[in-house]
């Protein structure tokens, strides 16, 4: 009877533990930069360690870094497909779907990524975005660091315009910023620019210090102009359906790790990695870095500024969302020490 007894009791606990189990869902969360990009190292690692650690018996991170299982332009589609529950990319490679959030692109409107982060989370904070994140539930979004023009080659003269120069864009409103400065976009997948420079089809590339550690850019690019040509947008989200599907203590879990501060601390991150980046390739023989001038940079504003306008009249709802920006960056500037 006793044996008996023993038996159920450990058959009971069997079943217990192993309904305990099934109800900790597994998120396969995946970033298409390399696995030890210092995104990856210095914030997507810990961020899935801690949320593994607080979420222990509740929900469970699975994180895949590289391009094993989705790249820079298909990471949303996959997360919908549910190939992977989340993904972090930036969403202007996904294409007519993120048209509001394109806002942060815009040139000369935003100083830093702390700041540029704070604002586009607000932003999506007030319900003016919506409808873009209708399908999914959002973790945190990011502004990045303003984008410079940077080139294979150090000149013989300063940098006035982009005259005559075929530049390497990723997004769109840095082709229109190159078409604006004289030059012409050459567009390329972020990941092959290192390889488009080596080949020689462009004199530069107007980016932002952050690639070039997980690219290796500082090997094919060797003059660097320091500018406030736009950003990109991130966004670190969850596919909609799992997260409704999620139990209360998970989301609990998942929310206590999410929102204005997590975005405000990866557009910080962002922000130090430019930096560093920034002295890293100072000090490497070969290598000069410039601002433009006042003059040119005021210029550069003039000549960029009908892209801002254009914007805001051709994107619907883009003239709403352009004020309401402008508010969050003015209001977070004042907060950023």
């Amino acid at each position: 009877m006793f044996v008996r007894k023993l038996a159920a009791a450990v058959a009971a606990a069997c079943l217990f533990a192993g309904a305990a189990r099934a109800e900790e869902p597994k998120l396969i969360f995946a970033v298409s930069a390399p696995a030890m990009s210092h995104i990856n190292v210095r914030v997507f690692k810990p961020w899935s360690e801690r949320v593994n650690a607080q979420g222990k018996g509740v929900v469970q991170i699975d994180a895949r870094f590289g391009t094993g299982i989705t790249n820079s332009v298909n990471f949303y589609d996959r997360m919908l497909a549910d190939v992977v529950q989340m993904a972090w990319g930036t969403t202007g490679s996904i294409a007519g779907k993120f048209n509001l959030s394109q806002v942060v692109t815009l040139p000369f409107l935003v100083g830093t990524g702390e700041i540029g982060s704070i604002a586009y989370w607000r932003l999506f904070a007030s319900g003016l975005l919506d409808a873009e994140f209708a399908d999914v539930h959002v973790i945190m979004l990011n502004a990045y660091p303003q984008y410079g023009v940077h080139f294979a080659k150090i000149p013989a003269k300063p940098i006035v315009d982009l005259k005559g120069m075929r530049m390497i864009v990723t997004q769109k409103s840095f082709g229109d910023v190159t078409e604006a400065l004289g030059g012409a976009p050459i567009a390329v997948p972020i990941s092959d620019i290192y390889t488009s420079l080596q080949r020689g089809v462009a004199e530069g590339t107007i980016t932002q210090w952050t690639v070039f550690q997980p690219f290796k850019l500082i090997d094919v690019l060797n003059y660097h102009v320091d500018g406030k040509l736009g950003s990109a947008a991130g966004a670190f989200m969850m596919n909609r359906k799992r997260w409704d599907a999620l139990p209360d203590a998970a989301k609990k879990v998942l929310d206590a790790n999410s929102g204005e501060g997590e975005s405000r601390a990866l557009g910080k991150f962002w922000d130090t990695v430019a930096s560093e980046m920034r002295e890293q390739v100072r000090g490497t023989p070969g290598h000069k870095i410039d601002r433009l001038s006042p003059a040119v940079e005021a210029d550069w504003d003039r000549r960029t500024q009908p892209l801002v306008a254009e914007w805001a009249r051709t994107t619907p709802g883009g003239d709403k969302v352009l004020a309401a920006f402008r508010r969050y960056v003015a209001a977070a500037e004042k907060e950023v020490k």
